[in-house]
């Protein structure tokens, strides 16, 4: 016969095992880190599309500098 000590502590343990999936973070810091690195890719290919036509004639002058 089950005796309510045992009851509350298997619910207890119940408790405590689902409390610790949830506290699992692994897999969310690896989207975060997803997420940061699109938009800093984003934001670099945004800089290189603006600043493409004063990269271009950057290296044209130093291209017309070599022999």
């Amino acid at each position: 016969m089950l005796k309510l000590a045992d009851v509350l502590r298997t619910d207890v343990f119940r408790t405590d095992v689902f409390a610790s999936l949830g506290r699992d973070e692994k897999g969310q810091t690896m989207a975060e880190y997803g997420v940061v690195l699109a938009l800093i890719t984003l934001a670099v290919l945004a800089g290189l599309t603006l600043l493409s036509s004063n990269i271009n004639s950057a290296l044209t002058s130093v291209a017309n500098l070599l022999p």
